[in-house]
């Protein structure tokens, strides 16, 4: 079984940045999307932005830990990190976990 992600970062002709996930986010590959989000925050300064789940199969509480410490930092700079079609599997793991549904939109 592979432990894949992907990330595939996409500028929209609106103007906004979404950034795909695609295979399985856990705690063999969660420092891929860490560095990834870390350089959007602090290098780039980038606070507003989509992460696309459509193609994310799995995601673990490291995972979402990763996800709650962006949020947490977009938000400090006024900013919003929205989490995409998320399917039912990966919503379940969010409302399980506690995480507000205005943090993410379902399929």
């Amino acid at each position: 079984m592979s432990n894949t992600l992907d990330i595939q970062i996409n500028d929209q002709e609106n103007g906004e940045i979404s950034v795909a996930l695609m295979g399985k986010l856990d705690h063999s590959n969660f420092e891929k999307l860490e560095g990834v989000l870390n350089d959007f925050i602090q290098e780039k300064k980038i606070f507003t932005f989509n992460l696309d789940f459509e193609d994310l199969e799995y995601i673990s509480s490291v995972g979402v830990g990763v996800l709650i410490s962006a949020i947490t930092q977009a938000q400090a700079s006024n900013g919003k990190i929205l989490m995409i079609n998320v399917n039912s599997r990966i919503g379940e793991v969010f409302r399980l976990l506690g995480l507000p549904d205005e943090f993410y939109e379902t399929i």
